[in-house]
């Protein structure tokens, strides 16, 4: 990811360093752990996405590593990029997806109505059989 948005790269991996290399550096060095990713941020642990106040998106599942150019860019959560799936409605996709951490791994969230955005925090999530939302000790 550069700037926010998702490329794709050519790289190759050396079996000698166990590196991925890209235009001769590590891909750590190209494309470092930063704040555009959601495993350095402590909500990712728990806490629901208000998507536009109305539908709250729980975190479900494990990170998965997809490829970059299923998806687009909707706008930002907490600093890091969230996107949807190229086919799906911007109003009321299925699901949001967040880049976990470099290597187009990518952590979903799913949708549930709640009565109170998500920024209010007392309800978003905690009605549902699906929720993963406990409160941040």
């Amino acid at each position: 990811m550069k700037n926010g948005e998702l490329v794709e790269v050519r790289a190759t991996f050396d079996r000698f360093s166990g590196d991925t290399i890209v235009d001769g550096r590590p891909f750590s060095n190209v494309f470092p752990l930063t704040g555009e990713y959601a495993s350095v941020h402590p909500w990712v642990y728990g806490e629901p996405i208000d998507h536009r106040g109305e539908v709250c998106y729980n975190r479900y599942g494990i990170p998965r590593v997809l490829e970059a150019r299923q998806f687009r860019r909707i706008y930002a959560w907490r600093g890091v990029p969230v996107f949807i799936e190229a086919g799906d409605d911007e109003r009321r996709p299925d699901s949001l997806w967040v880049p976990y951490e470099p290597g187009c791994t990518f952590l979903p969230y799913i949708w549930e109505l709640i009565e109170v955005p998500c920024g209010g925090g007392e309800r978003c999530g905690r009605d549902s059989p699906q929720s993963s939302w406990s409160r941040p000790r």
